[in-house]
């Protein structure tokens, strides 16, 4: 986790840096093309609206920081939602049922213009990297009925906890002066999963294996092959780690000045 620490504080470095950046206090020698890679206004907030569509607010600060180069920061919160259709699994010895879920999201991101369409905006192709760091929480029903033993019904506060990092292709599409659309088409990340779970009662090893066979018939329809396993923490904690490939995808409005 310390390298994620050192990239997020050199991103708050980047972002909230007094300094204005220009040709002139950097090199006075500078042509005037080399001066039209500094955008003239360096700042644009973001509202992605896909997250509206899943029950999440998602804000994003932008800064130009040098040349083509930017760097953002992120916040996400989830007010509500449902575990989706795709992450459910038809199992019929073991049924697990999630109440709303509620958390936040913190990404900061560095990106490069590759060719910009206006000299005063952040905008045109971009290429970038980022984090995405995550805390999701629900409480959780898993009711456990085998056809030859007795059935047993176990609830708790579970807590999922995501490390990533990832690659962003995007446009950013100027519209007028100050407002620009952000299309991030492709942003494919490797995802550091934690889940942590604080149950009522004690899961017999038979439970156990029924939900990590549940788990794994969901992960199953993105991965090959993989092991989910569930562990216990104390007597009344269960904790798993898992590690998984994911996607960022999404529509910004933007205001820049």
């Amino acid at each position: 986790m310390k390298r994620y620490s050192y990239l997020v504080l050199l991103t708050l470095a980047l972002v909230f840096n007094p300094l204005k950046f220009s040709g002139q206090n950097l090199n006075s020698g500078r042509n005037a093309s080399e001066s039209k890679t500094y955008f003239n206004k360096k700042n644009v907030v973001k509202l992605n609206t896909v997250g509206l569509a899943f029950s999440n607010l998602s804000f994003f600060y932008e800064r130009n920081v040098l040349g083509r180069f930017s760097a953002s920061l992120g916040f996400g919160y989830k007010y509500k939602g449902q575990n989706l259709k795709i992450f459910q699994s038809d199992d019929k010895i073991v049924k697990i049922d999630m109440g709303a879920i509620h958390g936040i999201t913190f990404a900061p991101e560095f990106r490069y213009y590759l060719q910009n369409c206006d000299n005063s905006l952040p905008s045109g192709f971009y290429i970038g990297i980022y984090l995405r760091f995550m805390k999701y929480n629900t409480d959780v029903v898993m009711d456990y009925n085998p056809p030859d033993d007795e059935r047993s019904i176990v609830s708790g506060d579970f807590t999922l906890r995501e490390s990533g990092y990832g690659l962003a292709l995007g446009y950013q599409l100027p519209v007028t002066h100050n407002f620009l659309i952000d299309f991030q088409f492709f942003g494919p990340r490797y995802s550091f999963m934690s889940l942590t779970g604080d149950i009522n009662a004690d899961i017999t090893d038979e439970f156990k294996g029924a939900i990590e066979d549940y788990v794994n018939t969901v992960l199953e329809r993105f991965l090959d092959n993989y092991d989910f396993e569930l562990k216990y923490k104390d007597s009344d904690t269960v904790q798993a780690k898992f590690k998984i490939p994911n996607f960022r995808f999404g529509v910004s409005i933007c205001y820049a000045f």
